[in-house]
C-alpha cells in the first residue's frame, strides 16, 4: 500500500499576516483624520494606541515608523482630496514648501497634482514603503472600503479602536 502525498496548494488557502494586517488598519485609520497627522504622536492619539506602540507595529511590519507616517499623510491627503474636490497639497500642514516638494518626490506624483489615478497606482508608485506584505495588506483594504462606501469611513471611538486592535 502506498501512501499519496496531496500537495498543499497555498494559493487557494486564506493566509493572514497580522504585523502586515495591524500596520495597514493604522494606516488607513490615518486617512479618516480631520487633520494632517504631521507626528507620530497626534497619529497615535488618532489610534488610541501609545506612539510607542505604534512603532512597535510599523517594525513589526518591517516598515520605519517615519515612512508609514509620510506614507499615511500622503494617502490621507488623496483620499480626502478627492472627497473634497481640491488640491492633495491642500490638506497638508507642511510650513516649509520643501518638505511638500520632497513628500510629492517620494510619492512619485507631480508637483500640483490631484494625484494618482487610483490608489492602487500610487501604492504601486510611492517610494516610502516597500515591503510587500504591508502594501499587499494596505491594498486589500483599500479595496474593501473603497468597494462598499466609495470613500474613507467615518469612523467612531469604537470603530477606530477595534480597527486598531
Amino acid at each position: 500500500m502506498t501512501a499519496e502525498i496531496q500537495r498543499f496548494d497555498a494559493s487557494s488557502a486564506p493566509i493572514s499576516f497580522p504585523s502586515a494586517e495591524r500596520w495597514a488598519s493604522l494606516i488607513w485609520l490615518a486617512t479618516t483624520m480631520t487633520d494632517d497627522p504631521r507626528v507620530l504622536a497626534a497619529w497615535a492619539r488618532a489610534a488610541y494606541v501609545s506612539p510607542a506602540t505604534l512603532r512597535m507595529r510599523c517594525y513589526a511590519a518591517g516598515v520605519p515608523p517615519k515612512k508609514s507616517l509620510d506614507l499615511a499623510r500622503v494617502l490621507r491627503a488623496l483620499v480626502r482630496a478627492s472627497q473634497l474636490g481640491c488640491l492633495p497639497a491642500d490638506l497638508l500642514d507642511a510650513r516649509d514648501p520643501r518638505t511638500l516638494r520632497a513628500l510629492w518626490q517620494a510619492a512619485k506624483l507631480p508637483t500640483g497634482s490631484q494625484g494618482a489615478n487610483t490608489l492602487e497606482e500610487f501604492l504601486e508608485a510611492q517610494r516610502f514603503v516597500r515591503a510587500p506584505l504591508p502594501l499587499r495588506a494596505l491594498a486589500v483594504l483599500l479595496r474593501q472600503w473603497t468597494s462598499s462606501s466609495g470613500n474613507a469611513p467615518a469612523l467612531d471611538r469604537s470603530q477606530r479602536r477595534a480597527l486598531a486592535g
